[in-house]
């Protein structure tokens, strides 16, 4: 298997992500706790062969308008063990279980793609900036991520929606493995 990740945000301000800082500081009292919410979208791509998934996805990012608009997001593609490089210090992934997977059929059906097309997911991941590091940064990220209580939690509704909080940027492997793993678990 080979796994690879496509990071897109908006070029201007996130009014989303500004309405999900502004509620955790004021409505949560997280307050300066909080200092920053940054969102990205999140497209993960599982080939069972494909010896350059780096140059397919760029070909599809410049070529089609499937992965991205470049009017008005920017990108960064991370393939295997490579990083991403999202903004903050904790990073939630929030998914509905086999979201995305209608891209994989489209690329086959449109022959966007040589072979068999990739297994491929939808997640968003959601970036903060906390007043805190390492273990207690994620620990409020995990209390940040699911809402739970009308008082607590924001970013996920866990009737609908899996979380999974990262302690460090997550490579293209970890994001591919857990969206598959999450699809499976429903």
């Amino acid at each position: 298997m080979i796994d690879a990740a496509v990071r897109r945000w908006l070029k201007v301000g996130d009014p989303t992500a500004l309405t999900a800082r502004e509620t955790l500081q004021r409505a949560l009292a997280y307050g300066r706790t909080v200092e920053e919410v940054s969102r990205s979208e999140l497209w993960c791509f599982r080939w069972d062969d494909e010896p350059a998934p780096r140059d397919v996805l760029e070909r599809l990012a410049r070529d089609t308008n499937l992965i991205l608009n470049p009017n008005k997001h920017r990108m960064e593609i991370a393939v295997e063990e490579e990083a991403l490089h999202p903004r903050g210090n904790a990073w939630v992934m929030v998914s509905v279980p086999g979201a995305g997977a209608e891209l994989g059929g489209t690329l086959g059906r449109h022959r966007l793609v040589e072979g068999a097309p990739p297994a491929t997911r939808r997640a968003v991941l959601w970036e903060l900036t906390l007043g805190a590091a390492g273990d207690e940064a994620a620990a409020l990220a995990a209390e940040i991520a699911t809402a739970r209580e009308r008082k607590r939690g924001l970013l996920a509704n866990p009737h609908v929606e899996d979380a999974v909080v990262f302690r460090a940027p997550p490579t293209a492997r970890e994001l591919a493995r857990t969206l598959q793993a999450a699809g499976a678990e429903r």
